[in-house]
């Protein structure tokens, strides 16, 4: 199987619509009663809103490393452009630290193997012994972090 992941990428696909065909999610994210309901929630605990949509946010940066639009996107419709755009921008920043310090401190050990297998970066900066550092993209800000 030489297309190995792209038939995974395919299947998920698949169970994602047959899932949301049974389930009618589609149905349920266009209605706008809703999106209303959500609204009001978020007017009446905004302070707990902002905390769960951060914590959400954090725990999705490192566990899931989606990237920053995603929630941008979902920080936009929940709380309007300039509370969303202030949320996004500080739950996006504190996922990113969070992320770098979870590969720094545990990680490191297990990325070098798998950074060793790859011809890129074992031609390039692997190969010369006094690198030891490994490099994490931040998807938010584009930018390559030492771990």
């Amino acid at each position: 199987m030489k297309n190995k992941k792209m038939w995974i990428f395919i299947r998920i696909i698949v169970v994602i619509l047959v899932l949301n065909h049974i389930f009618r999610w589609s149905a349920y994210l266009g209605n706008t009663e809703n999106l209303k309901f959500l609204e009001n929630m978020v007017q009446d605990n905004l302070l707990l809103a902002v905390l769960i949509y951060t914590v959400l946010t954090i725990v999705s940066c490192v566990v899931l490393a989606l990237p920053g639009v995603t929630f941008a996107v979902i920080a936009g419709l929940v709380f309007g452009p300039v509370l969303g755009t202030i949320c996004c921008s500080i739950a996006t920043t504190l996922g990113a630290m969070v992320a770098f310090i979870v590969g720094r401190f545990f990680l490191q050990d297990s990325i070098k193997p798998m950074a060793m297998k790859n011809k890129y970066l074992k031609n390039g900066c692997l190969m010369r012994r006094e690198v030891t550092r490994f490099y994490s993209y931040d998807y938010k800000t584009g930018s390559a972090v030492p771990i």
